[in-house]
């Protein structure tokens, strides 16, 4: 087999099983990216090392991550100090300010989101047509945690 053919074999295997971490790529997008990653660093290959298929299950990873991340604006930022993660993950949603000024939100046949006093943030938020994930994002917490808020609040606005 020609080594071209056996590195485009190898990137569809890893496309296969790495699929559901590249959540808005299709297969054919990923396979593609990992094929042109995988010539990317052909070069640090060493044949008397490891079999290429180590070589590049091991090594696809980062540049084919990165590639989608630039594609989707997700920053990656590296922790040099050793403490903590090493690596760290944001979007433009993460810091939003008070001039940010969301897209019209598409029709809606439901009516927008009101809470109880004290939650303005919340209602600033969702007013601009943000998703729930968005909104965590902004307000720098994980969709888990905002998922649990609203659930309280909810619930605290059904006590009364």
């Amino acid at each position: 087999m020609d080594e071209q053919q056996e590195i485009l074999e190898i990137c569809g295997g890893w496309a296969k099983q790495k699929l559901d971490l590249f959540g808005d790529w299709c297969f054919d997008e990923l396979w593609a990216e990992s094929f042109v990653c995988a010539h990317k660093i052909m070069h640090r290959y060493d044949a008397s090392r490891s079999k290429l298929t180590t070589f590049l299950w091991n090594s696809l990873w980062d540049p084919v991550f990165h590639s989608y991340a630039r594609e989707r604006g997700i920053w990656v930022q590296y922790n040099t100090t050793g403490v903590g993660k090493r690596r760290s993950y944001s979007t433009p949603w993460r810091w939003l300010d008070e001039t940010y000024d969301a897209p019209a939100p598409q029709h809606n046949d439901r009516d927008p989101v009101k809470f109880s006093t004290g939650h303005d943030d919340l209602d600033q938020l969702f007013g601009r047509g943000l998703t729930q994930a968005q909104v965590a994002r902004a307000l720098e917490m994980s969709p888990g945690t905002l998922s649990s808020k609203l659930f309280w609040i909810r619930h605290a606005s059904h006590v009364d």
